[in-house]
């Protein structure tokens, strides 16, 4: 029941989230997402998974990032399961990321990095209809990017469970909220932009909520399926919870100002294909 409480209410806070997006011009800068995951069951305790994302800065297809995970999963119970896992992601190389990064780009002109995961989920069945996930995932990052090299996050899922819908329909709802930690310090300022503080960014500071459908497009092909979705994710500040992204500071003249870890803020258009081995 408290994870029911727990997981409404992100997807209440989601929602409003949501409702102050639609006059944002965030909706202007979409970004399209492929995705592959294959999942393998071993026995009744262990199995194994591989996520792949290619994902587009915009509907032109300019790249942005690639992305590869491996997982294995402990099932605990019927209702937890503990997970973990390494992935490497690469975005392309640009005079950007050499301003921010030591790191040289490979063959391919892209810089990677790698990040260890480890998670647990509950699942519950709410009634005939609706399942409930809870997970809290921990994702490790090397090396480091600005705003972040840990980065816990809070993810509740509510998909409809049955399979009585035209092409076995199964829509869904799933909001996310991440904790940025051990990110690269930087000065903080008063009012009048004196330095008061040097430190990470650390806080609560992402909100990723996404709706769509999962559906089997072959009858006799039991084990695949598509998923189609949409997507926002929006950074914030919340007094009380952090440091904050997104604030000005001074050029070294003082003529000039700058925004320091700019709100990266972008709608998803999603396709995902499933196969269960």
């Amino acid at each position: 029941m408290k994870g029911l409480v727990l997981g409404l209410a992100i997807l209440l806070s989601a929602s409003v989230f949501s409702q102050e997006l639609a006059e944002d011009e965030l909706f202007s800068d979409g970004r399209v997402w492929y995705s592959a995951y294959l999942y393998k069951k071993l026995n009744y305790r262990w199995s194994v998974d591989m996520f792949t994302l290619t994902a587009m800065r915009s509907f032109k297809h300019d790249f942005w990032l690639g992305q590869v995970n491996f997982g294995a999963n402990y099932r605990i119970n019927r209702f937890w399961t503990f997970s973990f896992g390494y992935g490497h992601a690469v975005y392309p190389y640009s005079a950007w990321w050499e301003r921010r990064y030591e790191q040289e780009p490979n063959f391919l002109n892209t810089i990677g990095f790698s990040v260890i995961n480890l998670s647990i989920r509950r699942n519950n069945n709410i009634g005939k209809w609706l399942r409930l996930s809870n997970r809290f995932i921990i994702q490790y990052y090397i090396p480091r990017f600005e705003k972040y090299q840990i980065r816990p996050q809070y993810n509740v899922r509510l998909n409809y469970r049955r399979s009585d819908l035209p092409l076995r329909l199964r829509p869904f709802v799933q909001g996310a909220v991440f904790y940025y930690y051990n990110g690269v310090e930087v000065d903080y300022y008063d009012e009048e932009f004196n330095v008061v503080e040097t430190a990470a960014p650390n806080g609560l500071h992402r909100l990723r909520v996404r709706a769509g459908v999962n559906f089997r497009p072959f009858k006799k092909v039991k084990s695949f399926y598509i998923v189609l979705y949409y997507g926002i994710n929006k950074e914030f500040n919340i007094e009380g919870f952090g440091n904050d992204l997104n604030f000005l500071r001074p050029s070294s003249s003082g003529e000039r100002f700058f925004t320091t870890y700019r709100f990266n803020n972008y709608a998803i258009y999603g396709l995902q294909f499933n196969y269960f081995l």
